[in-house]
């Protein structure tokens, strides 16, 4: 067989063993999927209770409210 018959058989590309070993370095701050996701929270939370705001401000106080418990777990 060769190396085309083997992609089209599988559906995908060989990978290269030390490809598998690399491991991704954690970034820094929360990702962005993080950060959508508690200021969904923080926009739910002021629908029910009824305080104003907007979705920069919701965006703004979930990466302060995230990059915090990220220093915080960083200081243990």
């Amino acid at each position: 067989m060769n190396k085309e018959k083997k992609t089209a058989q599988h559906g995908r590309e060989p990978v290269a063993s030390a490809r598998r070993t690399q491991k991704r370095p954690r970034p820094a701050g929360p990702t962005e999927e993080e950060i959508r996701v508690r200021a969904y929270e923080i926009f739910r939370q002021r629908m029910v209770s009824g305080t104003p705001g907007d979705a920069a401000s919701d965006w703004v106080t979930a990466e302060r409210e995230l990059m915090g418990r990220n220093k915080k777990a960083t200081r243990r």
